[in-house]
């Protein structure tokens, strides 16, 4: 008997330690204060706070579920990557765009002849020239236009001359020539009309130069195929198969 009660006793003293071990984490781990296991509020606040560490953990598992059953089903990489896919799409102008921005339009002179008629004349270089300033301000989608058609520029847009017409991604323009870019309309506005800017040139020569301020503008995509040749390409010289030799033939 005597054994029994000194094992009895023992089993108790340790299961107290153990307790007193458990109380003393759990006040350190979730209050981060002394070792102390608060009674009465004290005790309520803690209950508090577990119960938040437990929401916490719950929301992380219930996250940590969804993202799984994404990856799973392929919803994620797509539901991830989109926003990036649309900046770049939207950067390249192969999605048409809409915001608020300006409208130019640029003409030919309305008198001419002598030696400046021909400078009297819209040609690449202006629109170049209007170009350069409208991305430097800040431009994030720009289409030039005459008439009822617009084209919109890209990377791989280009402009140039041919006798009176100016051609854009493959299309035939004349004057005059309208040109809508989307961001910020004072900002685009004042970088064209700067004193000595690109505008205040242009009307020296007698071009006729409107600008307007435009709440929404709707700009089309680029609708030409991409095509790409070089990128990705190898850089490294093609090996040229041997040549034979030659054979001489004997004419008889």
């Amino acid at each position: 008997m005597g054994t029994k009660r000194a094992g009895f006793w023992i089993f108790l003293l340790t299961a107290g330690i153990l307790l007193g071990l458990l109380a003393r984490s759990i006040t350190q781990t979730y209050t981060g204060g002394p070792a102390f296991l608060a009674v009465g509020v004290g005790n309520d606040a803690l209950q508090r706070q577990v119960e938040e560490y437990r929401a916490q953990v719950q929301a992380l598992r219930e996250e940590k579920s969804d993202l799984t059953r994404q990856l799973l089903s392929g919803e994620l990489s797509s539901e991830r990557v989109k926003p990036e896919l649309d900046a770049a799409r939207n950067a390249a102008g192969l999605l048409p765009a809409t915001g608020p921005g300006i409208r130019l339009t640029l003409a030919d002179a309305a008198s001419g002849g002598g030696l400046m008629a021909e400078r009297g004349m819209v040609h690449d270089y202006d629109l170049l020239y209007i170009l350069n300033e409208l991305r430097a301000a800040g431009a994030e989608a720009i289409a030039i236009g005459s008439g009822r058609m617009k084209e919109r520029l890209t990377a791989s847009s280009y402009i140039r001359c041919t006798g009176p017409t100016v051609i854009v991604n493959a299309s035939r323009f004349t004057a005059p020539f309208t040109i809508e870019a989307i961001g910020d309309p004072d900002i685009l506005e004042r970088s064209l009309e700067m004193r000595g800017g690109v505008l205040e040139q242009l009307r020296a020569y007698g071009l006729e130069v409107k600008v307007e301020k435009v709440g929404k503008l709707d700009l089309p995509a680029y609708d030409l195929p991409l095509r790409f040749r070089y990128i990705g390409k190898d850089t490294k010289p093609e090996q040229q198969p041997a040549q034979p030799d030659a054979i001489e033939v004997k004419r008889k």
